[in-house]
C-alpha cells in the first residue's frame, strides 16, 4: 500500500446525535454501529479489510459486518476460523445468529475449495468441502471437485474414495430412485453425458408444469452446474445442442431465483440468454 493511500481523506462521521436521543441506548448504539462501518469501508477500500474487520468487531456488528468484509477481502482462512469461533459462542437458542454465521462460513469454504481445485490440489479439495455439514451443499460441493479433476485415472478413483462415492464403474448401477440420485450418479458414472441429458430433461418438465417450488429442481441444476463446459484442452466438454440448452435452463432459472431474491436488476439480462 503506498503513503498517498494510507493518508487518504478518512470518511466523514456521521452528524452528532442529539441530546433527545442519548438517552436510548439502542439509538446511541446505531450510531456507534454507523460511524464503524464508515470507518470498516474505508480501510476497506484501501486494502485492509482485516482492520476493517476489527473495526466492526469492536461494536460486535459480526454477521453482517466484520464477517462479510473479511469476506469480501478474500481473507477466508480467516472468515472459516473466526466464523467457527463466534458461532460457537451464540447463545443457544438464537439460531438466526447461528446460521447466518454459518452460511458466511460455509460460502468461505467453497471458495477455498475452489481455489484448491485451480491450483490442483484435489486431496485438499475434498477434505475442504468435507469439513462442510453433511447433506446437500457438501455432496455438491464434492461432486463439482471430482467433475473438475484432471489428473489420473487413479487419484481420480483415490477422490471417489475419499469423497465416500462408489468407484464410478459402480455409480451407473446407483443410479435409480429420485431424479436427485439419478443425477448424481450418472454424473459420477463413466457415461456422465446421459446424467446431463437426465437433467435437462427434467428441469424442462419442472419448468412446463409450474413446479419451480420442489427443492429438487434447484438441487439438479446445482449438481448440473458441476459439470465443466470447457475441458482444460479448450475444447468443450458438453456437446453444443445440451450446451445450449443447459445455459438456457440456467439463465432461465437464475432469473427465476435473482426475482424470488428481489435482484430485480439483472432479471432482464438473465432472461436475455433463456431462449
Amino acid at each position: 500500500m503506498n503513503q498517498n493511500n494510507r493518508k487518504a481523506t478518512p470518511p466523514e462521521v456521521p452528524p452528532r446525535a442529539v441530546s433527545a436521543e442519548i438517552n436510548g441506548f439502542s439509538l446511541v448504539q446505531g450510531r456507534t454501529v454507523e460511524c464503524a462501518r464508515l470507518v470498516a469501508q474505508w480501510h476497506l477500500l484501501h486494502g485492509a479489510p482485516i482492520i476493517a474487520s476489527c473495526a466492526l468487531l469492536a461494536v460486535d456488528d459480526i454477521k453482517v459486518g466484520a464477517l462479510s468484509v473479511l469476506l469480501q477481502g478474500h481473507e477466508l482462512e480467516l472468515v472459516v476460523a473466526v466464523g467457527r469461533l463466534l458461532g460457537s459462542e451464540v447463545p443457544q437458542g438464537d439460531n438466526t445468529d447461528a446460521e447466518e454465521i454459518n452460511c458466511v462460513v460455509e460460502t468461505a469454504v467453497r471458495y477455498l475449495t475452489y481455489r484448491a481445485i485451480r491450483l490442483s490440489l484435489w486431496d485438499l479439495a475434498i477434505e475442504l468441502a468435507q469439513t462442510l455439514p453433511e447433506g446437500v451443499n457438501q455432496t455438491i460441493l464434492k461432486v463439482e471437485v471430482i467433475l473438475s479433476h484432471t489428473g489420473t485415472q487413479q487419484e481420480r478413483d483415490t477422490l471417489y474414495e475419499s469423497a465416500k462415492f462408489p468407484p464410478p464403474a459402480e455409480c451407473f448401477d446407483k443410479a435409480v430412485g429420485s431424479v436427485q440420485d439419478q443425477v448424481l450418479y450418472l454424473l459420477l458414472s463413466t457415461q456422465p453425458q446421459k446424467g446431463i441429458s437426465r437433467s435437462i430433461e427434467f428441469l424442462e418438465e419442472q419448468i412446463s408444469g409450474g413446479n419451480l417450488d420442489r427443492s429438487s429442481v434447484w438441487y439438479v441444476l446445482r449438481l448440473v452446474q458441476a459439470v465443466p463446459l470447457v475441458h482444460n484442452t479448450g475444447k468443450w466438454a458438453v456437446p453444443g445442442e445440451e450446451r445450449g440448452a443447459l445455459l438456457a435452463l440456467s439463465a432461465y432459472l437464475g432469473a427465476v431465483k435473482a426475482a424470488m431474491l428481489k435482484y430485480t436488476t439483472i432479471v432482464p439480462y438473465l432472461l436475455s440468454h433463456a431462449r
